[in-house]
């Protein structure tokens, strides 16, 4: 074990290269900041900073990898309850979901008051976004307590319910957010950045929707209802992220009155849309298949036991 981590850690040329990647990331920051480099410098500062952080991500990827088989999962298996944490997929990520329901209600407060206050047509239906938000991840993190904590019978039941509910929810969050593409058509809405802000920004934008797709794709590998149904609401809320950080750019970078941003714009905003709908529906229709499914199951179930009597 230590000589693994030794291993990784003490090679002279690894710390050099994090080295090169920490100078490449700040003067790419300082160059974007105070304009400090000629555009061809600036543009191969970029490139080598962008080739130097996928490298050293592969490093740290391969040094988290070392310390969780040498370190961390010899700990798990002495510890029950951390053991099912990390073995449980279902568990793990109604978990996780506890951070971002947090937030979200949260900003359905203050978008919700702002709007009122105002009052702002733009503001309330971002407050409509977030209260759906925020009760899609309730009802599924409650599902989660009943199976783990309370112990419920009928869990395959409920799951179903939450699964067939929040599908109702995303279908109907679409209205909310084509209400805000309307609005930012008509110059009512958005949201702008610094220039700086809005790279960063757009970092973690596309990471979330890699990550969500990511997640989205193994849900649905483990069956589980209830982590599809987490990992739906994710993949629509890095959606929504992607519209809002379109606007963010033309704001920063483009032309906000120019025909062709509102063109963008609005083939974005429908795009969003269409997706979270046709997500819902989805949803929907094939919890009314399992609903059936179980029925016919259970009335199979019931003529064998009155067969056997």
């Amino acid at each position: 074990m230590k000589k693994k981590l030794a291993l990784l850690l003490t090679k002279r040329n690894q710390w050099i290269f994090f080295i090169i990647t920490v100078v490449l990331a700040a003067l790419s920051v300082l160059d974007v900041s105070v304009d400090l480099f000629p555009s061809p410098v600036s543009i191969a500062v970029y490139v080598l900073a962008a080739v130097s952080l996928t490298l050293s991500f592969s490093l740290w990827i391969r040094g988290i990898k070392i310390f969780l088989k040498a370190v961390w999962l010899p700990y798990t298996e002495k510890n029950r309850l951390l053991g099912t944490f990390i073995k449980d997929y279902r568990l793990r990520t109604a978990v996780m979901t506890l951070p971002g329901l947090i937030v979200n209600m949260v900003f359905a407060v203050f978008n919700a008051v702002i709007a009122i206050t105002g009052p702002s047509a733009w503001f309330g239906s971002l407050a409509a976004y977030y209260i759906i938000l925020s009760i899609m991840r309730f009802i599924s993190v409650m599902y989660a307590k009943s199976v783990y904590v309370d112990k419920r019978s009928d869990a395959n039941v409920r799951e179903l319910k939450v699964y067939k509910n929040c599908g109702r929810l995303l279908s109907l969050m679409s209205i909310a957010l084509m209400g805000a593409v309307i609005m930012i058509l008509n110059g009512e809405g958005g949201k702008s950045y610094s220039q700086v802000m809005t790279i960063a920004v757009a970092a973690y934008t596309f990471y979330k929707l890699i990550l969500s797709i990511l997640n989205t794709t193994r849900a649905r590998k483990e069956k589980s209802l209830l982590s599809m149904t987490l990992r739906n609401i994710c993949l629509c809320d890095a959606l929504v992220s992607i519209m809002s950080l379109q606007t963010a750019m033309f704001a920063a970078f483009g032309d906000t009155t120019a025909s062709s941003t509102a063109l963008m714009n609005a083939l974005t905003g429908a795009g969003v849309c269409l997706a979270a709908f046709i997500i819902g529906l989805t949803m929907f229709i094939r919890a009314r298949k399992l609903q059936k499914q179980f029925i016919k199951e259970g009335e199979a179930e019931n003529d064998q036991y009155t067969s056997c009597g």
